[in-house]
């Protein structure tokens, strides 16, 4: 576990996240993400890239009620390099 690689999503409410960096460091894929209180409508640079890595690499698969919780999983097409 080395979640340094992945991003400063420990340290920031507005993280940025590397799933690619991680994977090719560790050999290990990152099939699910799984946002807590996320805010899509902020602007700010990390957001955006964010919601742009999600969207390219990752699908929606479930959301809480509360809208709390959302899981994303890994589209099958997008490999480790």
């Amino acid at each position: 576990w080395k979640p340094e690689l992945i991003g400063n999503y420990l340290e920031s409410n507005t993280p940025f996240i590397h799933p690619d960096k991680y994977e090719i460091q560790t050999g290990v894929r990152i099939n699910y993400i799984l946002q807590w209180k996320w805010n899509e409508g902020m602007q700010d640079s990390s957001t955006v890239s964010v919601n742009q890595l999600l969207d390219s690499l990752y699908t929606p698969v479930f959301s809480s009620p509360t809208g709390n919780a959302k899981l994303w999983k890994r589209n099958i097409e997008h490999r480790i390099k």
